[in-house]
């Protein structure tokens, strides 16, 4: 009898449950749209955050190689360029390509070398092979 009361008793108050009104969401369905996009701004925010950092970290692990510098460059093609290099004491004319790098000529740097913004690549290269004919003499 009690286990009959009991089955009794527990199918009754399962019909009340499934009567019963379905609970509210706590969040309307505009707000949800906010929250998403506020996440999404606050990712787009954070990654371009982490780009800044990670260039500027860059910038400065290459500024601290003080003795190699790019002194000019022109363009050969697409993807081709020649470069005036001065690494110490020494300049090199290198030819760059995507597969390799070339060392094309070098010379010794002068104590006081010509300043290479107001003057254009071809002059530049032209002195500099002009006078290494000419100690070759």
């Amino acid at each position: 009898m009690m286990r009959a009361l009991a089955l009794l008793l527990a199918l009754s108050a399962s019909s009340v449950c499934a009567t019963e009104a379905p609970a509210a969401l706590p969040v309307a369905a505009g707000e949800d749209v906010i929250g998403l996009l506020g996440s999404v701004l606050l990712m787009a925010l954070l990654l371009a955050a982490g780009l800044w950092f990670v260039r500027r970290l860059r910038f400065a692990q290459l500024s601290s190689r003080s003795d190699v510098e790019v002194l000019a460059q022109i363009p050969l093609g697409m993807k081709e360029k020649l470069l005036v290099v001065q690494v110490g004491e020494q300049s090199l004319l290198v030819g760059c390509t995507p597969a390799s790098m070339q060392t094309l000529h070098s010379w010794p740097t002068a104590e006081n070398p010509p300043a290479v913004t107001g003057r254009d690549f071809s002059s530049l290269l032209k002195g500099r092979m002009a006078g290494d004919r000419e100690e070759a003499r």
